[in-house]
């Protein structure tokens, strides 16, 4: 279900170099895995937060934002766990990564961008798979739920054929599914001698 691909902006930062590192190799899994890779090249203790921006349908581990304190010359690596919903939908998403010292003042900001992949799963259900005709004079009436189970917009078509010898009493819906929805379609017709 995920691709990804990464691209990091190219802001120099005197003193606090940030770094993103994409640790995910395989697609088909729901859980990213990132680290941020933060180096003091400066003379001074510091102490900041970084806060990850993220788009709808994506979480993370750590929802506060993580602290970090770096001595001069130290480098760390902190693992960030990416959350990708089911509710997701598909394209291209960016995750921006910004760097604060405690006052709150910018000291860089980063970012990485991936693909959330297409899903395109449908699923039709009959609402009365078995119909019971006591008059042969009698309407039918036969119902479908479709649902769109992937993260894309999706056109349906859906044919409904009373068995017969003629090629009469065939009925066709076309509808617009937006992802995570169903749809009811509703087919009635008049019984006829020869079903």
């Amino acid at each position: 279900m995920i691709l990804f691909t990464m691209t990091i902006s190219a802001q120099q930062i005197p003193g606090i170099d940030m770094e993103i590192r994409s640790e995910s190799g395989t697609e088909g899994h729901n859980i990213m895995d990132f680290t941020v890779v933060l180096k003091n090249k400066g003379q001074m203790p510091f102490s900041g937060k970084i806060n990850i921006q993220t788009p709808e349908g994506i979480r993370i581990a750590a929802a506060n934002g993580i602290e970090t304190e770096l001595d001069p010359g130290e480098t760390v690596f902190l693992p960030i766990k990416i959350i990708i919903s089911n509710n997701a939908v598909a394209g291209d998403k960016t995750l921006v990564f910004s760097l604060a010292d405690r006052q709150s003042k910018a000291v860089s900001e980063k970012s990485a961008t991936f693909k959330v992949a297409q899903d395109t799963a449908l699923r039709i259900i009959a609402e009365n798979p078995i119909l019971y005709i006591n008059n042969m004079k009698d309407s039918v009436e036969v119902r479908a739920r479709v649902s769109n189970l992937g993260n894309v917009k999706q056109h349906v078509t859906v044919v409904f054929k009373i068995p017969e010898i003629t090629q009469e009493n065939i009925f066709v819906e076309k509808k617009e599914m937006f992802p995570y929805r169903k749809i009811r379609f509703l087919f009635s017709g008049l019984c006829h001698r020869g079903l």
